[in-house]
């Protein structure tokens, strides 16, 4: 994990080794998001696909961050409703991530 500017304020982006040793809390961020989300949450909606919770991530060799998705919606939704809960869990954790929306397919 380290900072970098990106626009006018300073990121955290994580690196290959850093979502490796994130791993068990994505895993539980996922099991959450699944056990706590409502009836909504699941069927609610447009279908939408690229939807999920992700970080900035820095490739190796690159310059510059991009977003990842680190959990990927488990529905055919973005989730919206639930998705709180995971992301405070990983905040809680240290982990600055963010849900992505996705797009109609």
């Amino acid at each position: 994990m380290k900072w970098m500017k990106r626009y006018d304020h300073e990121v955290i982006v994580y690196q290959d080794e850093d979502l490796q040793r994130a791993a068990p809390l994505f895993a539980a961020a996922r099991q959450l998001w699944e056990r706590d989300a409502t009836h909504d949450d699941k069927f609610k909606g447009s279908i939408v696909v690229g939807a999920g919770i992700g970080v900035l991530y820095l490739p190796k060799r690159a310059r510059k961050p991009r977003e990842k998705i680190v959990i990927h919606s488990p529905f055919q939704s973005d989730g919206g409703g639930s998705v709180r809960i995971p992301l405070n869990y990983l905040a809680r954790h240290g982990i600055a991530a963010f849900h992505i929306y996705g797009r109609m397919d």
